[in-house]
């Protein structure tokens, strides 16, 4: 549980290490940033006028009651619903028409239930997004995707089997060593340890956490994710309320 930019205990820890001033002020200014931003969905309004300012580097959860708007939350963050009023910021660059696909470029999210192609197997789902032009110079290597693998207490052999035979949370677990291994700066996250066991849900916290030049939002109900936040909010009637991080 880390606390505010305001200090220099601020930066997560980091197995001992520490970074100077100067670094910490970059990593202080805010990645995402959204500035009274609201929605309206038919006659409920899900956002607020809601403002985040989540800096670089730091990993951030939003907790709230389900059909809060935390999933829309995400959503708005990577332009899949447009807010009517407010503004969204990803590194400065406004999220409209001109910055959305350079946004995208530095931005994964890893929706609850992971969407897959029929008769897709683990290492097809794995080796999706690498077919894009955009991401084909960042083809992880073989040891790179074991050592993922592993790390969140996958086997090599899970791949080789169709999706739609792994359990919630292996799929789960392999989204997220696929969005790890596209190394995009920022990650949104929506309930990443909803249907995973404890065991891996530590394993999982463990490698979110030695990610310190990525900066991760999540929303989560569960606790054990909010506990691992450097910082969390409370998503109510529309608003964030700084929780106890």
């Amino acid at each position: 549980m880390g606390p505010e930019c305001g200090s220099p205990t601020a930066v997560r820890k980091e197995s001992g290490s520490r970074r100077s001033s100067a670094d910490f002020r970059t990593r202080c200014l805010p990645v995402i940033r959204l500035e009274k931003v609201s929605v309206t969905l038919g006659s409920k309004t899900l956002l607020d006028e809601l403002t985040l300012h989540v800096p670089a580097g730091r990993f951030v959860a939003i907790r709230g009651e389900s059909g809060t708007g935390k999933s829309t939350l995400l959503r708005v963050i990577v332009g899949q619903v447009r807010p009517q009023s407010g503004q969204v910021l990803i590194n400065g660059l406004p999220l409209d028409s001109d910055h959305l696909a350079q946004i995208r470029r530095k931005t994964v999210y890893v929706p609850q239930q992971p969407a897959a192609l029929p008769g897709e197997t683990g290492r097809e789902f794995l080796e999706a997004p690498f077919q894009f032009k955009v991401n084909r110079g960042a083809r992880p290597d073989g040891r790179r995707v074991t050592d993922l693998l592993l790390r969140l207490g996958l086997r090599d052999k899970l791949l080789d089997q169709e999706l739609s035979l792994f359990s919630g949370g292996e799929r789960q677990r392999l989204a997220l060593v696929r969005a790890f291994l596209l190394e995009r700066q920022v990650l949104l996250l929506d309930e990443p340890s909803s249907a995973i066991d404890a065991d891996n849900r530590a394993r999982v916290l463990e490698a979110m956490k030695s990610l310190p030049e990525t900066t991760i939002l999540t929303v989560s109900h569960d606790p054990a994710v909010i506990a691992a936040a450097d910082q969390f909010y409370e998503l109510e009637a529309g608003k964030l309320r700084p929780g106890g991080n």
